[in-house]
């Protein structure tokens, strides 16, 4: 095992990733998306990153994620 003082034991994010995510309570959801989009948990990729939705608390919120490459370090959080 490695100490905390190893250089390679610290996480590095390689790819420069972030996320914003939101918690949304179902009902705003019903009411702005397709109903398709409630019935499974997508992930939609695209060219510069990808969204996903995924329900919690028995299905009473949502979750949103999207994950995106940063473009300078300033994006990372």
């Amino acid at each position: 095992m490695c100490s905390a003082e190893y250089p390679a034991a610290q996480p590095v994010n390689h790819g420069r990733c972030y996320e914003v995510e939101a918690k949304i309570h179902m009902e705003v959801v019903e009411e702005t998306l397709s109903p398709q989009f409630l019935e499974f948990v997508p992930i939609l990729c695209g060219p510069k990153g990808l969204f996903n939705m995924m329900p919690f608390e028995h299905g009473k919120a949502m979750t949103i994620g999207i994950f995106e490459k940063a473009q300078t370090d300033e994006e990372i959080v």
